[in-house]
């Protein structure tokens, strides 16, 4: 996502119906509205289907026991009877014992090939292993600290309409959570 033209975007949209308007509930689905255009535009949802997930482990000698093994488990549910429940059950753990085996070489010997812990940390990571960052960054405000910094942050004169004040308080509050969108 582009910044800079995310921001140039954002000072390009015009304001002026939000503050015109006097019903509140209007306000902030105009707001929203805008608000939402602007990310469509610059963080757009993207459906991604990822159809294999990468196995650098699996070997042509793994992947012909795969096939026996489904050959075997065809036969076997095709005619249920003891042998052919034991040669499938033979070719599964076979072919599950391979796989495992090679999965563990493989990361065995990616961690001790990498001399950087940072890459070694990420690819752990992506194996799901080590911390997971916990995202601090929570969408609930409360709404005393809220109010507290709104009522410090400007002196409000009495002559003041409460369109002026409520248009006021909707801009403050879109430039901050403009502000935390962007972080």
């Amino acid at each position: 996502m582009e910044l800079n033209h995310l921001r140039e975007d954002a000072a390009r949209i015009d304001w002026t119906e939000i503050f015109s308007t006097s019903a509140v509930d209007e306000k902030i689905n105009m707001f929203n509205s805008r608000l939402t255009q602007l990310y469509d535009v610059h963080a757009p949802v993207r459906h991604v289907r990822i159809r294999h997930l990468p196995a650098p482990w699996l070997t042509a000698e793994i992947k012909t026991l795969q096939l026996l093994k489904c050959k075997a488990k065809a036969k076997y549910k095709s005619d249920s009877s003891p042998l052919n429940r034991e040669k499938y059950r033979t070719s599964r753990n076979r072919c599950n014992k391979a796989c495992r085996d090679a999965q563990r070489r493989h990361i065995h010997n990616s961690v001790l090939e990498e001399a950087n812990s940072a890459k070694i940390w990420k690819f752990l990571k992506s194996l799901g292993v080590g911390k997971i960052k916990q995202n601090t960054a929570s969408n609930s405000f409360d709404l005393n600290q809220l109010n507290k910094h709104f009522t410090s942050s400007v002196t409000i004169d009495l002559r003041l309409n409460l369109t002026h004040l409520i248009n006021f308080l909707l801009l403050e509050l879109f430039c901050h959570l403009l502000l935390l969108s962007l972080n």
